[in-house]
């Protein structure tokens, strides 16, 4: 038997592919995870837990179901109303409409109107003033203006949304005008979250920094960490429907982002100010026949190199490349062959390259075709009509995800969007390379990539959203020879867990349903004989008369449960949720699918990222879109990864001492975590499930908290196989931990192996948290099986935790 004593100096390799596990031989084993979620590879080899997202706004809704303002047309009477006038002032009604009458503030008219609403719900409030201004307030109560202070409008149609914060809400319309102002329409409805959005950033400068919410139809902005408003968000009119967001393409010059997409004529948007923003259709000079004259002629990239705006790639002339003259942007005219003319040019190949991107790089204009990559320069001096030589660098094909600069290097997904190449000069072949940057760990961008940020500050990392929702990055720097992949689950689950009865009469005795809770625990039920008599035992139910009635007594058992709490949305269906949700989904294993077909809760879903500078511009900022279920209802917020905090969907407190924390409207109904104390240091506090969009605590007020969706953060080690001295290695051998020693520094709370680490020691005063801890944890009560050789550290709890490396004492028995 021997005495080993491995160590994993750093983390350098990400998460590794499971086809290479054993693989000894790889340079990069001993740097690699089996598992790495919710936490990063530092460029200095350590890891890091990644922030937590801050809640910033819900995404646009659209209004739906039935019409919820009683009498909001006025067609005979203003029945419904309550008259909140104030001295002389009235309202009355006038034919399809109501009449505010005011004299001046002393004397003026109120109308306002109760509503019962949902607590979190997200609502569309529409209205029309037919003559003179009218002021909009909502509040909980009346005259209340807790949801939206009191605004002017004019006349016109207005359309607002708002967040529900009681079951009550008042709707207030008054004016102080000496006049009659008409209100004509009220109408109100529930907003449902049907449509992804996604992020572009536009970045003027490390001040003036926003990012857009492109949706459906629309355009909202978002700057400083919060979304910019004037009585209610500031909204742009688009043509893009949200099956076209993910093509579209974007480059940006001061103020004004130029905008390509094959279904639509070139555009630009253009800021005036924070408030203030244009979108118009380009009106070219001198466009040559072909270019964005009408349909299948429109551009689907553009790009600036070299002081001229590029174009490429139209349906009709799918490898055609459009320059402006130089210096001026929108002038597309050819010319004569001057050197600063308009440029037309067409790839040459052998088979059809549908070009899918242009970007401008130090090596040149770089273009991605469906068949390659290529290389458009001037030879030896600035690209010019006579001049342009465009060279085929590489022959892997690209798809449509907008590539990024880093560095001097390119990265973009190969055409199948499974692979990040990283393309980049290679002096042994006096060209650009692609080597694949997923080679080690092919598993983590698996189903495809769909968007992709980078953030340059504090640390290099490039974010991706993959096809299913999910978040992963990579810690790329070339320098230092590190790339290291890991998956981000985001807090919180999308989608319902449920139960849909067919087929009732051949409902087995014994079949099972196997609920795996969020916690990882299960429960399971189990049908008994058929029959209107209550179960035998605990966890039984029965199948009996009807496919519905069946669910009914799916209903009742399940129920019955402590953990669960179950509805019946339809006749035959049964949603469950658990009553005391933790980090993680339940879902739900049936040994029939055909006649209890199941569905599980899963991860919250991703949809789009993007990087702007910080509010102080001292470091990046990672902007995501993200669909969750709340309440059992699909909600789409825009958050962005504060690295402050460590809860999901969270907000941040800071005030007077307080128990009790509101303000969580979007969470109604979930669990959430919470960590108090003062500015320097925080407690963790019992988990609470938002309630009239707050939560409390017990004990004496804190000054600071933040309150929001839990996620866990995970790293599994590799078994330890290493090559022996003598040829072969340990791989298949026997082996045992004696000890582990794991380097920390600024962490509190960790779990190895489902075994608490203590942090507390005897000097810290028994009324405050523990310090954050940097060393070493020397762990020799080893509480799992030490032939358990790979080793799994979580943090739980919503702190920081940075690992520098892991060391141990390890026995090989030869």
């Amino acid at each position: 038997m021997a005495k080993v004593f491995p160590v994993q100096t750093n983390f350098t390799a990400g998460e590794f592919s499971p086809r290479l596990l054993g693989r000894v031989d790889v340079a990069k084993y001993s740097n690699a995870l089996k598992t790495l979620e919710n936490a990063y590879v530092l460029p200095h080899g350590g890891l890091k837990r990644r922030g937590g997202s801050h809640f910033i706004a819900q995404s646009k809704v659209t209004a739906s179901g039935s019409e919820m303002m009683p009498n909001g047309t006025f067609t005979s009477d203003i029945s419904g109303w309550t008259d909140k006038s104030v001295g002389s002032g009235s309202i009355a009604h006038s034919t399809n409409l109501m009449n505010i009458v005011s004299a001046d503030a002393s004397n003026y008219g109120w109308a306002e109107e109760q509503i019962t609403t949902v607590i979190g719900q997200r609502y569309v409030l529409g209205f029309v003033i037919g003559t003179g201004a009218i002021s909009l307030q909502i509040g909980n109560s009346s005259g209340g203006e807790q949801v939206y202070t009191s605004t002017e409008f004019a006349v016109g149609t207005h359309t607002l949304e708002f967040t529900a914060q009681s079951t009550d809400t008042y709707m207030g319309w008054k004016h102080t005008t000496a006049a009659t102002h008409t209100l004509d329409t009220v109408t109100l409805k529930t907003g449902d979250f049907d449509k992804k959005v996604r992020l572009v950033p536009f970045e003027f400068s490390t001040t003036q920094a926003y990012i857009l919410e492109f949706g459906n139809l629309f355009i909202r902005v978002y700057k400083d960490n919060g979304q910019i408003q004037t009585a209610g968000p500031v909204e742009i009119t688009t043509p893009y429907l949200e099956a076209d967001l993910l093509g579209l393409k974007f480059c940006q010059s001061a103020d004004t982002l130029y905008i390509a997409h094959r279904g639509y004529a070139p555009r630009k948007l253009t800021r005036s100010s924070h408030t203030s923003w244009t979108l118009t259709t380009i009106s070219f000079s001198g466009a040559p026949s072909g270019f964005a004259g009408g349909a299948d002629e429109y551009p689907a990239c553009v790009t600036f190199f070299e002081e001229r705006l590029y174009w490429a790639g139209s349906n009709d002339n799918p490898q055609t490349i459009w320059a402006s003259k130089s210096g001026d942007f929108e002038n597309m005219a050819v010319g004569t062959g001057a050197d600063d003319d308009a440029i037309e040019f067409a790839l040459a190949a052998s088979q059809v390259n549908v070009i899918q991107w242009l970007i401008g790089s130090s090596a040149g204009l770089l273009v991605g075709t469906v068949g390659g990559e290529f290389k458009l320069t001037g030879g030896t001096g600035p690209v010019t009509p006579t001049n342009v030589q465009v060279i085929p660098e590489t022959r892997y094909g690209s798809n449509n995800v907008s590539p990024i600069e880093a560095g001097r290097a390119v990265l973009y997904m190969q055409r199948a969007g499974t692979k990040l190449r990283e393309l980049a000069f290679n002096l042994d072949v006096d060209g650009l390379v692609a080597p694949d940057m997923t080679i080690l760990s092919e598993h983590i961008t698996a189903g495809g990539i769909v968007d992709m940020a980078y953030q340059k500050e504090p640390d290099t990392l490039v974010w991706l959203v993959r096809a299913d929702g999910t978040l992963i990055n990579v810690t790329y720097e070339r320098d230092q020879n590190v790339v290291a992949w890991a998956r981000h689950p985001i807090g919180g689950y999308f989608g319902n867990a449920t139960i849909t009865v067919t087929d009732y009469t051949n409902i087995a005795v014994g079949t099972t349903l196997v609920f795996t809770k969020s916690d990882g625990t299960t429960v399971t039920f189990t049908s008994e004989a058929s029959g209107g008599t209550a179960p035998s035992a605990d966890n039984g139910w029965r199948p009996n008369e009807s496919n519905d009635t069946t669910a009914d007594n799916l209903f009742t058992a399940i129920n019955a449960h402590a953990d669960f709490t179950v509805s019946n949305p339809a006749a035959n269906v049964v949603t469950i949720e658990e009553t005391a949700h933790k980090v993680g989904y339940l879902t739900i294993v049936s040994s029939d699918t055909t006649r209890l077909a199941v569905t599980d809760e899963g991860n919250a879903v991703v949809e789009s990222a993007a990087c702007i500078p910080s509010v102080d511009g001292l470091s990046d900022e990672v902007w995501i879109s993200v669909k969750r279920t709340i309440n059992q209802t699909t909600k789409r917020f825009v958050e962005y990864l504060n690295p402050a905090i460590y809860v999901d969907s969270g907000l941040t407190y800071s005030g007077a001492a307080a128990t009790t924390f509101s303000g969580l409207e979007h969470l109604e109904g979930e669990r959430v975590q919470i960590i108090a104390g003062t500015s320097t240091s925080k407690a963790v506090y019992p988990d609470a499930t938002v309630t009239g969009g707050s939560v409390s605590i017990t004990g004496n007020g804190r000054t600071h908290a933040y309150i929001g969706l839990g996620y866990e953060t995970t790293l599994t080690t590799l078994s330890p196989e290493f090559e022996l001295a003598g040829g072969g290695s340990t791989v298949g051998l026997k082996k045992a931990w004696n000890r582990i020693q794991v380097n920390v520094y600024q962490t509190v709370g960790l779990t190895i192996n489902d075994q608490d680490i203590i942090f507390r020691i005897t000097s810290d005063l028994l009324d405050n948290p523990p310090p954050q801890f940097t060393g070493i944890k020397d762990i020799t009560q080893l509480g799992w099986d030490p032939e358990d050789l790979e080793l799994t550290i979580k943090q739980k709890q919503g702190l920081p935790m940075t690992i520098l490396n892991i060391t141990g004492d390890l026995s090989v028995h030869q």
